[in-house]
């Protein structure tokens, strides 16, 4: 419910200021294809994982 409020608020607010999206998500969907890239860049060799766990 406050979620749907929310998205309700945002959409009034971009659609204000002219501003439009193909599509919204909850954080959780970005956190998942994040976690993609990520794991794609370190195949890859893009980014490296260093000693205390960050990835760079």
């Amino acid at each position: 419910m406050f979620r749907e409020a929310t998205i309700e608020h945002n959409e009034s607010e971009y659609e204000r200021m002219g501003i439009s999206f193909d599509r919204v998500t909850g954080e959780s969907v970005v956190a998942e294809e994040a976690q993609e890239v990520i794991e794609e860049g370190l195949e890859k060799e893009y980014f490296r994982k260093m000693k205390m766990g960050a990835s760079m």
